[in-house]
């Protein structure tokens, strides 16, 4: 469990400046989001390893997964 919440706050702090960087049109809002895309992927798949015994790993790696849909279009 502690991988998954280690991954959890790693996601959180990144989609954080993400917010930040896209908010100020920063040219490098594409680049971060190819990184959030990556880490959203690591925290889902840490996330699904407890999503049977644990709601909130399994709402956690459905949110990532809906982030990564969202991502993918601004990595583009």
């Amino acid at each position: 469990m502690s991988d998954c919440l280690k991954s959890v706050e790693e996601t959180v702090a990144l989609c954080n400046a993400f917010i930040k960087i896209a908010s100020l049109n920063s040219a490098s809002s594409t680049k971060i989001a190819a990184i959030c895309l990556n880490v959203c992927d690591s925290c889902a798949k840490q996330c699904d390893k407890h999503a049977d015994h644990h709601e909130e790993c399994k709402a956690c790696a459905d949110a990532c997964k809906a982030c990564i849909v969202e991502f993918k279009k601004l990595a583009a």
